[in-house]
């Protein structure tokens, strides 16, 4: 046989074996260890049960103190108008002065009146601190009720859980119905725990608001204590 004719052989016998089936492969297990993962996971119940006790004050204190901002706003409200009247009236007493022409006297109402309106624009970033101050409480307060929300559907969980371990011999039909209250209770905190979030990335939020309020209201102040005193 020549060198052509075995290559062409070879070549043949190749051509063959890759028209073959392939060889089966092994049967896969099912795995079924996903079905058994427990999602909701529960803290401990002593835990759970204080951390209700302190989401239940936070939100009695969250209360208190937005009737105190709010209070503290009113009155804040009342200053301003009254501030306002005051550069009112050193405005029209500076344009007498200036019709008398009195200088001297109208320069001082001048610097007098300069110094009110600065005073007028701080006690208005303090309203406007006021403001994103209730805002933010009143997330705090939403944040700490969904949190005691959330902490209620995990003892509620809790309880079903351990109620299931303690008829485990009960009849199918029995299980069955535990089962299934499980299932629609680890539902309801995964419900609470998502509120919970939102009202906390929400409270978050409002805080930032806050804390640049605070600038804007040192940065007021600043400027306010540059001015001459009259």
């Amino acid at each position: 046989m020549t060198l052509h004719s075995c290559a062409a052989a070879a070549l043949a016998l190749a051509l063959a074996g890759s028209t073959l089936a392939p060889a089966a492969l092994p049967a896969q297990t099912t795995d079924s260890t996903y079905l058994t993962f427990t999602a909701v996971a529960l803290r401990p119940e002593a835990s759970v049960r204080s951390g209700a006790e302190s989401a239940r004050a936070d939100e009695q204190d969250a209360i208190r103190e937005l009737d105190r901002l709010k209070d503290a706003r009113t009155r804040l409200e009342a200053r301003i108008n009254v501030q306002k009247a005051d550069i009112d009236a050193l405005k029209s007493r500076s344009d007498l002065a200036k019709r008398d022409d009195r200088a001297t006297d109208r320069a001082d109402l001048e610097l007098r009146r300069r110094r009110a309106d600065a005073d007028r624009k701080t006690l208005e970033e303090i309203k406007s601190l006021f403001d994103d101050q209730v805002g933010e409480m009143t997330a705090k307060r939403d944040w700490a009720r969904a949190r005691a929300k959330t902490y209620d559907a995990e003892l509620a969980l809790g309880r079903k859980r351990q109620e299931r371990i303690e008829r485990a011999t009960a009849d199918s039909t029995a299980l069955g119905r535990i089962d299934a209250d499980i299932r629609d209770l680890e539902g309801k905190v995964l419900d609470a725990r998502k509120d919970e979030a939102a009202r906390q990335a929400d409270w978050a939020s409002r805080y930032r608001d806050t804390v640049e309020q605070e600038i804007s209201v040192y940065r007021a102040q600043q400027a306010a204590r540059l001015l001459p005193n009259p």
